[in-house]
């Protein structure tokens, strides 16, 4: 899967599969797009884990 974009605004992510045809998701959270990404079978679940990012969380940040 290759990203093609990714919109925070907007609540969007792009991506282009394997076979080169491009996709595009919309959700409401990261649980959201995580449970797309599993239900169109580009994620499976290989064990149950919980992933809590706080609502101050900045990607872009540089902390470590």
């Amino acid at each position: 899967m290759k990203l093609v974009s990714f919109s925070r605004e907007g609540n969007s992510l792009e991506f282009e599969d394997e076979e080169g045809v491009t996709h595009k998701l919309s959700f409401d959270s990261v649980d959201a797009l995580v449970k797309k990404l599993f239900e169109v079978g580009y994620i499976e679940c290989v064990a149950k884990v919980e992933l809590e990012i706080p609502r101050t969380w900045n990607p872009k940040s540089k902390t470590k």
